[in-house]
């Protein structure tokens, strides 16, 4: 037996079969499955951080608001060319430059240095700091937003291992609408199986962790904004 993708219709069906409505529309209509179907997509990309993508972004001297590549879904780090050293910059906060040596680190002065900030501040725009200061590439590696499914035999960008959790969200985001209990099932179904998938996918992705403050060095337990915030306030006393 070949082992195929997931069509649009496929899941469709898939879904129809779990809530038991298979012949003719019921509870649910074929266009509200196809709405939940398409936002179940979104969420499978953002919980399992798959598919990635690279695109290069041209900067230029003393210019540090950049935009984002329209099908991004979850910016995950900056790498620099041979100018940046191969320095890997991954996204942080404004309140967290903001909080950098108890509030006194004016991070918005202009520096010689080469860029150290990543501070995704829009849906379409980020911000390096300091400002680049020659011309170069720099590369983005980015959780890819899933397209849009359409037409029955459209296909997903997600690979095979993580289709199945499309129909199993679609699922559990239908029997909201007739039966909590039931929704809760598959929620437990969609979380154990994304674990499944996290594990047989982490090999893509043996990076350090997405989110960080800036600094010399990285503290893990700095990433908790409610123990950054505490360690900063008693900084100087």
């Amino acid at each position: 037996m070949t082992i195929q993708n997931y069509k649009f219709s496929d899941v469709l069906t898939e879904v129809k079969t779990r809530l038991d409505e298979v012949v003719n529309d019921g509870l649910w209509t074929t266009a509200e499955l196809n709405i939940y179907i398409n936002h179940a997509m979104l969420r499978v990309a953002m919980d399992s951080r798959i598919p990635l993508n690279d695109i290069s972004i041209n900067v230029t001297p003393n210019v540090s608001v950049y935009k984002f590549p329209s099908d991004l879904e979850m910016p995950l780090y900056l790498y620099g060319p041979t100018l940046w050293g191969q320095l890997r910059l991954f996204p942080t906060f404004l309140l967290s430059l903001d909080k950098m040596y108890g509030g006194m680190y004016q991070w918005e002065k202009d520096s010689s240095n080469d860029s150290q900030a990543f501070v995704p501040f829009s849906y379409d725009q980020f911000i390096l700091w300091p400002a680049p200061s020659a011309n170069t590439t720099v590369f983005l590696h980015y959780v890819q937003q899933p397209p849009q499914l359409v037409n029955g035999t459209d296909l997903t960008n997600l690979p095979l291992i993580a289709q199945k959790l499309v129909v199993i969200f679609t699922t559990y985001l239908a029997m909201l609408k007739n039966d909590m209990q039931k929704a809760q099932t598959f929620l437990k179904e969609y979380k154990q199986r994304l674990v499944s998938v996290q594990e047989l996918t982490r090999h893509m992705d043996q990076t350090r962790p997405t989110v960080m403050v800036p600094a010399n060095s990285f503290d893990r337990s700095m990433a908790n904004p409610s123990v950054r915030a505490y360690r900063n306030s008693r900084r100087y006393f």
